[in-house]
């Protein structure tokens, strides 16, 4: 049974670890990586200047926190492999949230395209780098069991 949740990250201390184009891009490849590694599977994200946000689906037999480490601590990796010498990047934890249907999923889905657009970072999600808005061939499909609204021609907003 896939499981989806909503996981957002935050940089050490709240600063503005993304605010260079390279950073977020790295972010962003380490966490396609293991996504086409078939980790887990990626439906949205947003990489804003101190924080992340992921909509994300895995197995059975995985555990958010597996995956909420892929992600904190493969970009960690990755980032000292790129020369970084941070101490700490990210502040510890995470926020996390079962995602249970279809209508919670879109809502998600929503608020993570629109979240650049609220930080006024850009005029409209398509513009964002960073954003699966934007890289919309790098997601995949909606989860089994969550994609009920769009088979039965609900309209979800946008």
């Amino acid at each position: 049974m896939t499981k989806t949740y909503f996981g957002t990250a935050s940089a050490y201390m709240k600063q503005n670890l993304f605010q260079k184009s390279e950073i977020a891009q790295l972010f962003v490849s380490t966490m396609l990586e293991y996504r086409d590694s078939r980790r887990f599977a990626v439906h949205e994200y947003v990489v804003i200047l101190n924080h992340v946000h992921v909509l994300f689906s895995i197995d059975n037999g995985q555990s958010l926190s597996q995956v909420m480490q892929l992600l904190k601590g493969g970009f960690s990796h990755a980032l000292g492999v790129a020369g970084s010498r941070m101490k700490a990047v990210w502040q510890p934890g995470y926020d996390d949230h079962r995602v249970r249907d279809a209508a919670e999923y879109f809502r998600i889905r929503n608020y993570i395209r629109s979240n650049p657009v609220r930080r006024g970072l850009t005029e409209a999600p398509e513009g964002y780098s960073f954003s699966s808005a934007k890289l919309a061939a790098h997601l995949d499909e909606v989860p089994e069991g969550l994609e009920l609204l769009t088979r039965v021609g609900c309209v979800v907003p946008a």
